[in-house]
């Protein structure tokens, strides 16, 4: 009986951990959306926020780099107990430690942005309609824009040759976090914190594991590939902020980036968000609908072409390792947190925009995207 309670007490903060770890899975097992919203999203959540970015924020250089080496710190240290624990034959210790980081990893991981994956999915939040998208919609929404997204790219550049990458401004994640408040605040949305987003490097360390930015709870960040060609940099900093910001469904992420980009004063940013959407479009209409997605690409100017084969041909010099592998693994991941189309819902955004559009939301940002001749043949839609 004495060794217990010396196994206890010499292991006291493992045990913790263990009870912690029990009490964030009964919580996001039994927790209404609702009730999260309430009591994570918009409490919990926003103090972690507050704290996070008002200290660890303002550091000059992405917190992933401190947080790496804490961790190779922590596994040096784990690994050292481990051979010691062994020569001394308590091999009990050893499988309570072990089980205990692994409770430590999924407590923080929920408590510090997990349980986020609880809410209410963003249509649903805004309350948009029920509708059936066809390939004809998506086909009248992308011929439309790419007449805005050529005239937008000529603002920039009359150089038909792909966008220079010095005609990105460094002010860019002010200016889309700025955006992003605006837009939520009329959703009614939470917006405590200034959320950040990092290029990180070497050039290819995302991109090489099939993606271009990453939102690490752990480091309460999004992260961008440095290597990533700048034209995409707003919107794929747009997306990793709405993750910052309470959103986790990629497909949500994506619709909240192309409206945050759109919404944006700095034609260089809402041209990457537009281009990025109608991209998503095409690309969907190929393969679906292969007739109308040929009439569509053919649609775009020298510049608007010689851009988007830019991006192919930067994307394509930093090959995959293992995709199927790292697929596989991120689809069982969302599955798991309640995204049921799993590494698909990627592509949601469309169905999302759509709605959006039959929505009565941000009827000024819609004019500014469609012009008010589209907004009239819509209102005679809905009628």
């Amino acid at each position: 009986m004495q060794g217990i309670f010396k196994f206890l007490k010499s292991n006291w903060f493992h045990f913790l951990v263990l009870l912690l770890a029990i009490l964030t899975f009964c919580y996001g097992y039994y927790v209404d959306p609702l009730q999260n919203e309430r009591i994570y999203l918009r409490t919990i959540y926003q103090f972690h926020r507050r704290i996070y970015d008002a200290t660890l924020g303002h550091l000059p250089f992405a917190f992933v780099y401190v947080l790496f080496l804490l961790i190779l710190v922590w596994l040096g240290k784990g690994i050292y107990d481990t051979f010691k624990f062994i020569r001394e034959r308590k091999f009990l210790t050893i499988f309570l430690r072990l089980i205990s980081s692994a409770g430590l990893i999924y407590f923080l991981f929920y408590f510090l942005w997990g349980f986020n994956y609880k809410n209410r999915p963003i249509h649903a939040q805004l309350n948009l309609p029920k509708i059936q998208v066809d390939s004809n919609m998506v086909y009248e929404d992308a011929f439309h824009l790419i007449d805005v997204i050529n005239t937008l790219r000529d603002s920039l550049s009359s150089d038909t040759c792909h966008l220079s990458e010095m005609l990105y401004n460094k002010e860019t994640e002010d200016q889309l976090r700025a955006s992003l408040t605006q837009l939520f605040k009329k959703w009614y949305l939470p917006i405590d914190g200034r959320v950040r987003v990092r290029a990180i490097a070497p050039d290819g360390i995302l991109l090489r594991i099939a993606t271009a930015g990453i939102y690490l709870p752990f480091a309460m960040e999004g992260h961008i590939d440095k290597g990533l060609p700048k034209v995409q940099w707003p919107f794929v900093m747009a997306h990793e902020m709405s993750h910052g910001y309470g959103i986790t469904d990629e497909g949500e992420c994506n619709f909240v980036a192309v409206l945050v980009c759109a919404n944006a004063k700095d034609p260089y940013i809402r041209y990457s968000g537009l281009l990025s959407y109608w991209r998503y479009m095409a690309n969907s209409l190929l393969r679906i609908a292969p007739t109308l997605g040929q009439k569509l690409v053919a649609k775009r100017s020298a510049s608007v072409k010689n851009d988007t084969e830019y991006i192919k041909l930067k994307l394509n010099s930093y090959p995959d390792y293992l995709p199927v592998v790292r697929d596989q693994i991120y689809d069982a991941y969302l599955k798991k947190n309640g995204v049921a189309s799993g590494i698909q819902s990627y592509g949601t955004v469309i169905n999302l925009m759509q709605k959006w559009k039959f929505s009565y939301h941000n009827r000024d940002l819609y004019e500014e995207m469609y012009g008010s001749q589209v907004t009239e043949q819509l209102n005679e839609k809905r009628k």
